[in-house]
């Protein structure tokens, strides 16, 4: 029974580690892939508010992230979004 306790007890702690880890990789692919548009880069430059919430709002409709943050060079927010 100890044997089994143990066991179960490990293969819960690598699990949870390794979905930690996937979820991170998962959220990274997402930032740099949203990093990367065209638009909303144009529109962080532009300090556009109203586009960047038209274009991330699109987004996160089909994204599964808890939440998503957009901030220019000096760490000002300019878009939250929370579930």
């Amino acid at each position: 029974m100890l044997l089994f306790s143990l066991l179960g007890v490990y293969y819960y702690v690598i699990v949870d580690r390794q979905l930690y880890d996937e979820m991170g990789v998962r959220a990274k692919i997402q930032a740099e892939e949203i990093a990367v548009i065209p638009n909303l880069k144009l529109a962080i430059k532009e300090n556009n508010i109203p586009a960047i919430h038209r274009l991330m709002s699109n987004i996160v409709k089909h994204s599964d992230a808890s939440f998503v943050v957009i901030g220019d060079r000096n760490a000002i927010h300019l878009y939250r979004e929370f579930r």
